[in-house]
């Protein structure tokens, strides 16, 4: 480019750059994002479902396919063995709500303790965590249930995010191995092996309140969803 007769360098992005760009617009909606990089632009119609024979897991799409189409209140619990997929169809959910541009959280429950405790001491760093987990518009815990169990966690951390988005009415969707009856046994004991049922009947009621159960069997299929060149925005 010459300009007043000067010659300078001008740089534009390539149609593949331009494309990238808008196939990830709607990660910046993503307030806190520990989707895997294959999951980041997923959405429900890039399952491949013709081959799949297991009428309880088409049944389980279905049923979230018709919540996104009429949504309530109330979010979703999805459970089921290791691998049928429950992360793939939440990470679905989050991709639609970031393209509607609505505001998402979606969190690796164990990882989510890693980032706080690497926070210790910095008040602002916990805050924002914080505020990013009550506020975003869409919150998925995923892997609820895997993650180490302390007093701390259990009734200062979940307990007041979880008691948030019931008081705001915030969309929050879970996913965990274990069922609900499963995992309020495992929110009764801390690493000390400490019992305390009260406050793990504390979660389980804001859990239920704030989820409908869905559960999602069948055998490991993270090798059968296989993202399609083309599909259906959803």
């Amino acid at each position: 480019l010459v300009k007043d007769d000067i010659l300078k360098s001008v740089y534009r992005p390539c149609r593949y750059q331009l494309q990238y760009e808008k196939d990830n617009a709607h990660l910046k909606k993503y307030l806190i994002n520990d989707l895997p990089d294959e999951m980041r632009s997923i959405t429900l119609g890039s399952i491949e479902l013709t081959q799949e024979n297991n009428k309880l897991y088409l049944e389980a799409v279905k049923k979230i396919w018709d919540w996104l189409d009429h949504q309530t209140s109330k979010g979703l619990y999805l459970h089921g063995p290791v691998g049928t997929g429950k992360t793939y169809l939440l990470a679905c959910v989050a991709n639609n709500f970031a393209k509607r541009g609505q505001s998402v959280a979606f969190v690796h429950t164990p990882k989510l303790l890693v980032r706080l405790k690497a926070a210790f001491g910095d008040d602002d760093e916990q805050d924002d965590i914080m505020s990013a987990l009550i506020e975003a518009e869409l919150l998925i815990l995923d892997d609820i249930g895997a993650e180490p169990v302390t007093g701390w966690y259990r009734d200062e951390i979940l307990a007041t995010v979880l008691n948030e988005r019931m008081t705001k009415q915030k969309l929050t969707c879970f996913s965990s191995n274990l069922d609900l009856k499963e995992l309020g046994i495992n929110f009764k004991y801390n690493q000390k092996g400490e019992v305390d049922e009260l406050k793990a009947q504390r979660i389980m009621e804001r859990i239920r309140m704030l989820a409908d159960p869905i559960m999602v069997p069948g055998n490991n299929r993270r090798f059968k969803l296989i993202s399609l060149p083309k599909s259906e925005d959803k």
